[in-house]
């Protein structure tokens, strides 16, 4: 068996969510306990059956904790070799999901996912600065925008004598408007060792109650002007000699910053696009299957072979939950939540053409996760459809980076 990866710290239904079912028996019922021990029949939905079942009280709820603990001991006896024969059935998402509405051209990448010049040339500069790797100016050279400018300052509220802020050795990157836009503007055209005042009235809706509608003198002296812009020699600095020049470096940078944004939208504006599919109905025999792998889950989780044992009420409670019928209810819903999630990201890699073949989803398995030698340890660790489930989210980031709506405000 393999070890976990990186990518699989994404949503892993069926495997690592704790989900289980919480339905009564009746005696003309076909319940889900029967469809966990018969993964070949399909019976009624779990949504028609759960809703207003569970009493805890019940002979219906002593029947489905003796089902249940029936089914696992079934399973705990079937051997090592029947057990890894068992696999998640496959299905065709589209067969369960309407996609005909969903348009990644009409899906609003957030701008924190925008990667623009201004982001990358601010991430660069930002880094420049953490690294400690700037260029200090002489004296005879002014400071300009972008410049990080050492300063100690005042501001003293006027009419008073005695300063309200008293600041010394401080790094201000000019133009990252930490200081009013007048301020800011004033520490340009500087040369190191000035010192200047100027006078600055806060607008009388301004957020803090402090300086709301107060003017204030400020007194500055510019220590030191360091340069943050990137040159030839600072790419090679900053890259250890693999990127030769600025323009490689930044162009490296943005590789990065749309990396970092793709994986990002994957978990943010790609749900924008899911919303416009629709679910028609479920695959019951994967539904089946995970419930049985999640039921399995629990029990070994909770370190126990029958579900009516004090250590499994223990662990429910451990969980946040009072009884086991609260227990079942929730995680009932979080097991159709979670199969809706990969059949509606399924659906969409199959409309846009970016579902993997067995060689592809293979090769890329092994590109993006450590640990594995072999996609099949991967497989049995997660499931294929897991596999295709990651790695689709990630393709269609991409294609929502590529063809989707920017703000007009984006830097």
């Amino acid at each position: 068996m393999g070890k976990k990866s990186n990518i699989a710290a994404a949503t892993v239904f069926g495997c690592c969510v704790l989900v289980s079912i919480g339905l009564s028996k009746t005696s003309t019922d076909y319940d889900v306990l029967d469809r966990v021990s018969d993964s070949e029949s399909v019976g009624e939905s779990i949504k028609e059956k759960m809703y207003n079942r569970i009493n805890s009280a019940s002979s219906d709820m002593t029947y489905d904790l003796k089902r249940l603990n029936t089914l696992m001991n079934d399973n705990k006896d079937t051997s090592d070799d029947t057990q890894e024969e068992m696999e998640r059935p496959e299905y065709n998402p589209l067969d369960y999901v309407n996609v005909d509405d969903c348009d990644i051209s009409k899906v609003i990448i957030s701008k924190e996912n925008q990667v623009t010049d201004s982001t990358v040339d601010e991430f660069i500069k930002n880094l420049i600065s953490k690294e400690g790797k700037f260029i200090e100016k002489d004296s005879e050279s002014e400071s300009q925008k972008g410049d990080v400018v050492n300063i100690d300052y005042t501001a003293t509220e006027k009419g008073q004598d005695s300063p309200f802020v008293n600041v010394s050795d401080e790094d201000r990157t000019i133009g990252d408007n930490l200081f009013p836009d007048d301020i800011d503007k004033s520490l340009e055209d500087r040369k190191a060792g000035d010192e200047f005042d100027i006078e600055y009235t806060y607008p009388d809706d301004y957020q803090d109650d402090v300086y709301k509608g107060k003017t204030f003198q400020y007194h500055i002296k510019i220590n030191s002007i360091k340069d943050v812009s990137l040159t030839d020699d600072m790419a090679m600095t900053l890259s250890n000699g693999t990127e030769k020049t600025a323009d490689d470096y930044r162009k490296y940078i943005r590789s990065y910053l749309e990396y970092l944004a793709m994986e990002n939208i994957s978990n943010t504006d790609l749900k924008e696009l899911c919303d416009m599919a629709s679910v028609t109905e479920y695959p019951e025999d994967v539904l089946t299957y995970d419930i049985q792998k999640s039921f399995i889950g629990a029990m070994s989780q909770a370190g126990v072979t029958n579900i009516e044992d004090d250590e499994f009420l223990s662990y429910i409670k451990q969980n946040g939950y009072n009884d086991i019928s609260g227990f079942m209810q929730d995680v009932n819903k979080k097991v159709k939540e979670n199969l809706e999630d990969e059949m509606k990201i399924l659906a969409l890699a199959k409309k846009y053409d970016l579902w993997l073949d067995d060689n592809e989803l293979a090769t890329e398995i092994l590109n993006k996760t450590t640990g594995y030698t072999n996609a099949d340890d991967y497989y049995n660790d997660y499931s294929k459809y897991h596999a295709q489930y990651v790695l689709a989210k990630l393709n269609l980031a991409k294609e929502i980076q590529k063809n989707g709506k920017q703000t007009t405000d984006a830097g």
